[in-house]
């Protein structure tokens, strides 16, 4: 079939590394003869089974292939996100739940009544052309890591600023071709400059 699209596969993985080298070896081949280009994006949640030895082989002989260590473990919807911003293509494929439970979502979104705010959906990634920046929550404090202080100032318009000053600067970081596909207002193009 070979279609045009480019697809990223991201697999969320904790010491699986036996299942995931016989999962690659089936998938390869799959993505290869269905698609024009892929990679596969695989994110490591701290595993212990010796996950880079046994992935060093597959890494060589599959440039498509890409493995991102996490210092911790996270939540699997946490994860994920960070497969996606780290994905080079639009299109995100995952397997099993990741992908079923992504489809759903991405569609529920949509149906009025399901976000209880619709303007969150406006604000998600992508919507406008650009990722969305850093979200923070209680407490303060997480981790010996502090939220912004504009964050706690109060100030709307501020904090609505900072934001998207942020989401600006997390493309430019980590999805830069994206910036190509919009028409940046003066004040960001000064920012991006700076």
């Amino acid at each position: 079939m070979n279609n045009q699209t480019f697809v990223s596969v991201i697999l969320v993985v904790k010491n699986q590394s036996e299942e995931l080298i016989d999962y690659l070896d089936k998938l390869s081949p799959y993505l290869k003869k269905q698609y024009s280009d892929y990679e596969i994006v695989i994110i490591d949640q701290n595993s212990n089974d010796g996950i880079e030895k046994k992935l060093l082989k597959s890494l060589a002989t599959h440039e498509s292939i890409r493995h991102i260590r996490l210092s911790r473990v996270v939540s699997d919807d946490v994860a994920l996100a960070a497969g996606i911003e780290n994905a080079i293509g639009d299109f995100v494929l995952s397997g099993g739940e990741f992908a079923a439970l992504t489809l759903i979502d991405v569609c529920a979104r949509f149906i009025p009544g399901v976000i209880g705010n619709n303007k969150s959906v406006e604000l998600d990634s992508f919507s406008a052309g650009l990722l969305k920046g850093p979200v923070f929550t209680r407490p303060e404090k997480y981790n010996n890591e502090p939220v912004p202080e504009i964050l706690l100032s109060g100030n709307h318009a501020l904090i609505q600023e900072w934001k998207d000053e942020q989401s600006l600067l997390r493309t430019l970081e980590r999805r830069p071709e994206l910036l190509n596909n919009i028409k940046l207002t003066k004040k960001q193009k000064k920012l991006l400059e700076d």
